[in-house]
């Protein structure tokens, strides 16, 4: 009898060890996977704040297209048509026009982060 419940006890404890070990490693397991999973989200998360930089840079290029055909329209006083796009980026942007069948190139130099026009200069071609 004292033998069975000996075994029993050394049995209960055992299993309670076994328990913990493997408790201990399932917990070790979980959290390098949730490090893991951490690390690919900052990731993905640095490369969309760096598309979304290009795509910003992209449409302050664009709209300096636009305000530079604007510049042209008030220099001729009249609607002119853009017929290409030599050069664009955030404060510069190179333009072909057609005016009157004429076909003239510009370039707009703009301030930092703003619209407005410094320099504007037009060449026939």
């Amino acid at each position: 009898m004292l033998k069975m419940i000996v075994g029993v006890f050394f049995g209960v404890l055992l299993g309670g060890i076994a328990l913990m070990v493997v408790n201990e490693s399932y917990l070790a397991y979980k959290i390098e996977q949730l490090k893991q999973t951490i690390m690919a989200e900052k990731t993905r998360n640095k490369s969309r704040q760096q598309e979304d930089q290009q795509i910003l840079k992209e449409i302050k290029a664009d709209s300096s297209v636009h305000f530079c055909v604007k510049a042209a329209n008030k220099h001729h006083s009249k609607n002119v048509k853009l017929s290409s796009v030599a050069r664009k980026t955030d404060t510069f942007a190179a333009i072909n026009y057609l005016h009157e069948s004429q076909t003239y190139h510009a370039r707009c130099i703009f301030q930092y982060n703003s619209n407005i026009v410094t320099d504007f200069v037009t060449t026939k071609i």
